[in-house]
């Protein structure tokens, strides 16, 4: 990677430094590519205040975007084409049994990940990749369905909003319960949320089911399992493997040569 990258990366990883306006700022930006906002859904601590169109008044430390497995793929593709893509930060840079965990990059050096999720027979099953320690994550949520997880909501007078649903969001900021938590906790409790889907996407997290088929308890639920990634060995271009596979065979016939020569 470039070096010019490295320093990027490096100034953007600071922890909670950014502030409202400037996730605002890139979530536009990204949402003038088109088709992209037609195929994302916000996560996190920005999702109550976007449903609420007032701003966070606090600092974010990035954008979390998921989306169905299913379009990630040509969402990279769309990230590719705006040059935004960082190689180092995509889980398909490394090797991790071919399974599509996300993707990051930067936005007016704001990190932006987009992670998938997929509907399965079990429930629903989101994965991310952190891009700075490199390590995998992928969890299962029990009996939920595409519209517990994630929801089109309608605003009056504003544009429809794509969150992933504020009862999920609810939840997981109640169980984290790190103090920018507690802020986005308040506002959560103006929404309004469905009951029954939050009770259901309650049971969901009181049986949450990682990666390695072992159920959490509800309290321990947020500790995911993780596993590292490596890196990929670059392929050979195709003029440098003739090579190899003739330097190979000539060191062969030498070595039976003089083999057959002192017999």
């Amino acid at each position: 990677m470039a070096q010019a990258v490295m320093d990027k990366i490096d100034l953007a990883y600071k922890g909670d430094v950014f502030s409202y306006n400037q996730l605002i700022g890139a979530l536009k930006k990204l949402y003038d590519i088109k088709g992209f906002e037609t195929m994302v859904y916000v996560s996190g601590g920005l999702a109550p205040y976007l449903y609420l169109n007032v701003p966070s008044n606090r600092l974010h430390e990035d954008l979390d975007l998921v989306c169905d497995k299913f379009d990630i793929e040509t969402l990279r593709e769309m990230i590719k084409k705006a040059k935004l893509y960082i190689p180092e930060w995509d889980s398909l840079f490394y090797e991790n049994n071919s399974e599509d965990y996300g993707f990051s990059f930067l936005v007016d050096g704001v990190p932006v990940g987009i992670f998938p999720y997929e509907k399965i027979i079990d429930g629903i099953k989101q994965n991310s990749f952190d891009p700075f320690t490199k390590e995998v994550k992928s969890k299962l949520y029990p009996g939920l369905n595409k519209s517990d997880y994630i929801t089109i909501y309608k605003r009056d007078k504003e544009d429809d909003v794509r969150l992933m649903s504020l009862e999920v969001v609810t939840i997981s900021k109640y169980l984290s319960n790190r103090n920018k938590d507690r802020i986005d906790f308040a506002y959560l409790a103006k929404c309004n949320l469905d009951r029954e889907k939050f009770d259901r996407v309650k049971n969901a997290f009181a049986s949450l089911k990682n990666d390695l088929g072992k159920y959490n308890s509800i309290k321990v639920l947020t500790m995911a399992m993780k596993s590292p990634v490596k890196l990929k060995q670059k392929k050979q271009g195709g003029f440098a493997s003739v090579v190899t596979i003739i330097s190979s065979v000539f060191l062969i016939v030498v070595v039976l040569t003089i083999y057959m020569f002192n017999r």
